[in-house]
């Protein structure tokens, strides 16, 4: 079931994966369920077969072919290939911590050290010299990479969707709350492109074009 114009990206990715690298990879596709199930049973069958990573690369985004191989180089124990809210006004799928004070919009009730977090809209401008934005409280789980380290020292579920937050803020708020010094971060060398509901395809180059063509409509 996966988009039209997504799913090339996603067999040439697996070709490079293949035929570039020496990593070997099992792809995990379910039947139709809830997003947080399904991330589950994905954790649940990487456990099972003792892999290093979990790669998840949802089917509505169009993928860069050497997205997993940089983002292995990176380190880290979460990063996410940068990626945009599909939803208007287009946001980064970023987010920063907030004291409870500054929360203009309470993403989820879960709080770390009395803190909460937010979207970040401007994340783009602590961008390093490495193309990271680093000291990220949360990301979603549409293009990311996360060590399986990082679920062998949670308890499942690692998922959950609540009445005010995604699975994917879920689970780094949950990572957070169990493994010191975790390090969450977003690659911007390798955007991913999310597919609207008309089919234009969401890339942080064109967001802001997309915006403007929304208010016009």
């Amino acid at each position: 079931e996966v988009d039209g114009q997504a799913y090339p990206s996603h067999l040439v990715q697996a070709f490079r994966i293949g035929r570039d690298t020496n990593f070997d990879f099992m792809l995990f596709t379910p039947r139709r369920m809830s997003i947080a199930n399904s991330r589950n049973a994905a954790v649940e069958t990487a456990l099972l077969h003792e892999c290093d990573y979990v790669y998840f690369t949802d089917d509505d985004m169009e993928l860069n072919v050497n997205t997993l191989q940089t983002l292995v180089k990176r380190d880290k124990d979460i990063i996410m290939a940068m990626c945009y809210i599909r939803g208007l006004p287009f946001s980064p799928m970023v987010f920063r911590w907030v004291e409870q004070e500054e929360a203009v919009t309470k993403i989820a009730d879960t709080k770390v050290d009395g803190r909460l977090i937010t979207l970040w809209e401007d994340c783009e401008k602590s961008v390093n010299e490495a193309g990271l934005i680093e000291n990220v409280a949360a990301v979603g789980c549409a293009a990311t990479l996360i060590k399986m380290d990082v679920f062998k020292q949670m308890k499942a579920p690692w998922f959950y969707t609540g009445t005010s937050n995604t699975e994917d803020v879920y689970f780094c708020m949950k990572a957070q709350q169990h493994i010191p010094g975790l390090t969450i971060a977003v690659d911007t060398t390798v955007p991913a492109g999310h597919v609207l509901k008309d089919k234009v395809i969401l890339y942080p180059k064109n967001a802001e074009m997309l915006r403007e063509h929304a208010k016009q409509l």
